[in-house]
């Protein structure tokens, strides 16, 4: 993935937050430490970018622009593996 940037700091055991331009736009993915089982946790049009995690490690934050008017954040559950 060569347009990946910013991985978000995680704890050892925690799956790594980035976002990549893979597809045409930027979305927020997660994957193992050791960088299996890829997930991707937005689909959208829109750019979201620069993932960071809730101290709890239950919800990741990230920027995005839906409506073209400025940068909001929002956030997500992880889609932590069971």
């Amino acid at each position: 993935m060569g347009a990946d940037q910013n991985p978000a700091p995680q704890a050892v055991d925690r799956p790594i937050a980035f976002w990549s331009a893979e597809d045409g736009d930027r979305e927020i993915y997660i994957m193992r430490p050791d960088g299996t089982d890829v997930r991707q946790l937005t689909v959208n049009d829109e750019n979201d970018w620069d993932p960071a995690w809730f101290p709890d490690g239950t919800r990741i934050v990230f920027h995005f622009d839906r409506d073209g008017d400025g940068t909001e954040i929002y956030r997500i559950r992880d889609g932590r593996w069971s």
